[in-house]
């Protein structure tokens, strides 16, 4: 829902570069182009899980990573 909302404001900025007369505002529309490119308006946990539908699946998965780890060191040294 938000990337669909990104993508409404980048093809606004991109039509006032192309149309628009004035030069401030299309320096400014540029710049603010640049930093949304750069910058991305997404969310993510310790910057490597992002924050969206398929958060509960994550958090499984990682929960049975640690599982998995946690039974092949009690068989190792249990």
């Amino acid at each position: 829902m938000i990337i669909m909302e990104v993508d409404k404001i980048r093809l606004f900025l991109i039509h006032q570069i192309i149309d628009n007369k004035d030069k401030q505002c299309k320096e400014t529309a540029q710049l603010f182009l640049d930093y949304i490119n750069i910058r991305p308006f997404s969310r993510k946990i310790w910057r490597s899980i992002p924050v969206n539908i398929a958060l509960p699946l994550e958090i499984l998965n990682i929960c049975y990573s640690a599982i998995i780890v946690i039974i092949n060191f009690t068989h190792l040294y249990g």
